[in-house]
């Protein structure tokens, strides 16, 4: 995928859930679309400055953060909350993903939809994006965008990468193994800060 190519891509910040499929535009993986997640408007900003294209913001019908934050599994609150949160950082709102078929969104640039079982989480690791948001699908991994964590001060980038992370534990029962996608329009040195930050963070939890 050339940089031109992905520049023509919808940026999407949405859930790092291991059952979300993008069909057309590329995910940037927060849990919860990054409701209530320490240094996520700070993550965002930096991500703004390092790609020159417009960011939208969707959810996710089966989202467990949201349901744990939220106290609810009603998809709906869902919607509304992460309205909100969109309009407070200045993004778009395009719209939830959810089982089906692949969907166009409110956008009509972003598509895609929910590939896991309902209420079942089949992932047993977690893949960190180092380059430009994913750029392949990654079955059976929860996903965490960490392009932008070179670009932050480091404990802001712990604590947004280490919430997720301690998150993502709590779904599966087997211990997470850890992963890399260093594809993306990014210059080599920023990929190389970003996963040389992520190792040192994980070297420390261990």
């Amino acid at each position: 995928m050339s940089g031109e190519q992905e520049m023509l891509s919808p940026l999407v910040i949405t859930s790092g859930d291991e059952g979300v499929q993008l069909n057309s535009g590329v995910r940037f993986a927060f849990v919860g679309s990054g409701y209530d997640l320490p240094y996520f408007p700070q993550a965002l900003k930096a991500l703004q400055k390092l790609f020159k294209q417009d960011f939208v913001l969707a959810s996710v019908q089966e989202d467990d953060w949201m349901a744990k934050k939220l106290s609810s599994r009603n998809p709906n609150l869902y919607q509304t909350t992460l309205e909100k949160l969109a309009k407070k950082n200045k993004l778009a709102y395009v719209g939830q993903f959810d089982y089906g078929d692949p969907r166009d969104l409110n956008d009509s640039s972003t598509r895609g939809h929910i590939v896991r079982p309902q209420k079942i989480h089949v992932a047993d690791q977690v893949i960190f994006t180092l380059g430009g948001g994913e750029q392949n699908f990654n079955l059976r991994k929860f996903v965490i965008s960490a392009d932008y964590v070179a670009n932050l001060p480091i404990a802001q980038a712990e604590a947004i990468i280490k919430a997720q992370v301690d998150f993502y534990q709590t779904l599966t029962k087997k211990p997470l193994n850890f992963s890399y996608e260093t594809e993306g329009s990014l210059d080599e040195k920023t990929k190389v800060a970003n996963q040389a930050i992520i190792e040192k963070m994980i070297a420390s939890w261990s």
